[in-house]
C-alpha cells in the first residue's frame, strides 16, 4: 500500500494548538532538555512514590502499580497532596513570556494535565 503524501495525512492531529507557533517547543534545545529532565524526575520519583506507597494507606496498590507502568514522573502537585498521579507537561514555573529561564531545572516542573489547565488558567486571567 503506498504511504499517503503529507496533503493527504489530514488524519494526523495538529500539534498543541495552544502553543500556537512557538517554535521553542518544537526546539532540538527543547526536546532533549525535557527529555534529559523526564529521566532525572523519574528516578527521584520512584523512591518517593514508593514511599508514599508504603507510608499511606489511602494510595491503592493499583494507583501505585498503573503510575509504574508508566515513564512520567508524578505530579507535584498531586504529591503535596500524597497523590500518586502522573505528570506528563513539562511547566514553566516562571513562564518564559513573564522572563522566566527557557531552559534552567530549577523553572520547570512536572503538572498533571488538571493541574497544568488550573495553572495556563491562573496565569491567562481567565
Amino acid at each position: 500500500m503506498k504511504k499517503p503524501s503529507k496533503k493527504e495525512r489530514n488524519y494526523l492531529p495538529p500539534r498543541e494548538a495552544s502553543r500556537g507557533n512557538d517554535k521553542f517547543y518544537n526546539s532540538t534545545t527543547w526536546r532533549s532538555f525535557r527529555k534529559k529532565q523526564l529521566i532525572q524526575q523519574r528516578i527521584k520519583d520512584l523512591v518517593t512514590a514508593r514511599m508514599l506507597y508504603k507510608n499511606n494507606t489511602s494510595i491503592s496498590l493499583y494507583d501505585y502499580n498503573t503510575w509504574l507502568s508508566t515513564e512520567h514522573p508524578l505530579c507535584v502537585h498531586c504529591l503535596q497532596d500524597d497523590n500518586i498521579r502522573k505528570g506528563n507537561t513539562l511547566d514553566h514555573i516562571h513562564s518564559r513570556s513573564t522572563g522566566g529561564a527557557d531552559i534552567d531545572p530549577s523553572n520547570v516542573q512536572w503538572l498533571c494535565e488538571n493541574h497544568h489547565a488550573v495553572k495556563s488558567q491562573s496565569e491567562r486571567g481567565t
